[in-house]
């Protein structure tokens, strides 16, 4: 996702792994930014930055969920971008029909 306001871009990707569907409720988001002395914060928590890339650990909580990264210049141009992510912790639920409890194929 893109955003830009002024000459400041930024631009933001979720690392999200298995993890977010299971017991560890935190993801990682990194992206870039056009200027290498921005600061960027997620979620407004500072987001480290080395050489236009910044990065951050968001804990989630469960259901919808909406990230923003914020990148500020020295002049104090401001840009946002949001994303937005699911977290389901719910185990999926499985039914098995066939065979019946004991139910033995094949010839022995």
């Amino acid at each position: 996702m893109k955003g830009g306001a002024g000459m400041l871009a930024v631009v933001i990707w979720l690392m999200a792994s298995a993890a977010v569907f299971a017991s560890n409720r935190t993801i990682t988001v990194t992206g870039t930014v056009d200027d290498a002395q921005a600061t960027v914060t997620v979620n407004q928590t500072p987001a480290t930055v080395a050489e236009g890339t910044f990065s951050a650990n968001v804990m989630l909580t469960e259901g919808l969920n909406t990230i923003t990264a914020t990148a500020t210049d020295k002049a104090g141009n401001r840009t946002s971008v949001s994303a937005q992510v699911t977290l389901d912790l719910a185990p999926p639920v499985i039914t098995i029909t066939a065979p019946r409890d004991g139910q033995v194929f094949g010839a022995q």
